[in-house]
């Protein structure tokens, strides 16, 4: 709905028309969240300086969430470095894609949900382990295929909606999985830590765009490997965590829970 708003404000006022019209339900927004929305201060007996100690020791205690951690990182890094080149991707092949920019990100927004549902699906089929492989797969090979056929605007399209769905299984199925292995009292400690390599692969990406000026095609071409070099690093999660013999995983109700056999 937010892309179909945007798209009307701009073709009737220019770019700028969704910018001015996105003041009102922002200020509503605010008042509300001020008005009826408490602060949540957490554990106020948690001292922040012990968090990355605890954190980075848990890491080192347990060599299979690098992987999963460093997978993460690889999926996010991509992605968000797709949030400022689908634009330029799309109208690589010469195309004027301007006046639809909002529809187009309208119909990602639906493969997103899209793919949430599709996630919502194959877990109650006791396949979440598998979820994580899928993603990275199909990620990997929708970008391939938009650096392929990277003058074909139709082609570049139909694999960012591909690239949207994963998207949209990524989130539910890491935080699950994160969730099982990690425990909450370290899990935000660990995940901070893994910021580091994400923000990593984004200033790299980017700053080779911006700074070296790289086509459009090696630019799809890097996240391409970048999203091979998740799988790799899901995979190898995968691989540990199955010779952990005090942890494992038992469906309940369609459900993915933890069972600590200690």
């Amino acid at each position: 709905m937010a892309g179909l708003v945007a798209n009307f404000f701009a073709e009737r006022y220019g770019y700028i028309g969704p910018f001015v019209f996105c003041l009102f339900p922002l200020t509503l927004v605010g008042i509300l969240a001020t008005l009826w929305w408490p602060e949540n201060y957490g554990d106020a007996n948690v001292r922040p300086a012990m968090a990355l100690p605890k954190a980075w020791s848990y890491i080192q205690n347990n060599s299979a969430i690098i992987y999963l951690g460093l997978g993460q990182s690889c999926f996010e890094g991509a992605m968000y470095a797709f949030v400022f080149v689908w634009t330029p991707a799309l109208q690589a092949g010469g195309e004027d894609v301007g006046p639809y920019l909002g529809i187009i990100f309208s119909t990602f927004m639906v493969c997103t949900m899209t793919g949430s549902n599709i996630f919502s699906i194959l877990i109650k089929k006791n396949l979440l382990t598998v979820v994580p492989v899928m993603v990275h797969l199909i990620a990997t090979l929708a970008n391939l295929t938009a650096f392929y056929f990277v003058k074909q605007t139709s082609s570049v399209y139909v694999a960012f909606l591909l690239f949207e769905l994963t998207v949209g299984m990524f989130y539910p199925s890491y935080g699950s999985i994160k969730s099982m292995n990690i425990p909450e009292e370290v899990r935000s400690g660990v995940m901070n830590i893994f910021r580091i390599p994400l923000n990593a692969i984004m200033v790299i990406l980017l700053g080779l765009i911006e700074v070296k000026q790289i086509s459009m095609g090696t630019t799809l071409a890097l996240c391409t490997l970048i999203h091979g070099v998740g799988l790799i690093m899901y995979w190898n999660f995968e691989r540990l965590r199955k010779r952990t013999p005090d942890v494992h995983y038992v469906s309940v109700k369609g459900q993915e829970v933890l069972d600590d056999a200690m």
